[in-house]
């Protein structure tokens, strides 16, 4: 089975020189090949699932955070719906949002921290 990027590449040898250039174009659209996908059902395969799974219910217990754009929210909520894949086509947009929260969570329990300190009070957990 040919995945997209071989579809693609086919196209360049194409005798239609409007197709060679379109090929081009979506080849140089294409997200680079970084994580090679493991296979169906192997213990690897299922980690990486379940750690995606754990990252997108992170995103979509904080929708309310007042830092997310309307179109975060959105790809949020519709990632949400279907879940995906860690390496279907634009997770890496989701990933940015998973950072974007993880960072504002990170300084915000910073700030907590800093004031607990400031007011000698100790957090128990």
């Amino acid at each position: 089975m040919t995945d997209r990027r071989e579809k693609i590449a086919a196209l360049l040898q194409s005798p239609v020189a409007g197709e060679r250039d379109a090929a081009r174009a979506a080849l140089d659209r294409l997200p680079a090949e970084d994580v090679a996908r493991p296979e169906y059902g192997t213990t690897e395969w299922h980690a990486a699932v379940q750690e995606w799974c754990r990252k997108l219910e992170f995103c979509i217990s904080r929708l309310g955070s007042p830092i997310l754009s309307k179109a975060e929210i959105v790809l949020t909520r519709n990632w949400g719906k279907g879940r995906g894949e860690p390496w279907a086509p634009r997770a890496e947009q989701m990933m940015a949002v998973y950072r974007k929260l993880m960072d504002a969570e990170a300084t915000q329990d910073r700030a907590t921290e800093a004031l607990t300190d400031q007011a000698g009070i100790s957090r128990v957990l």
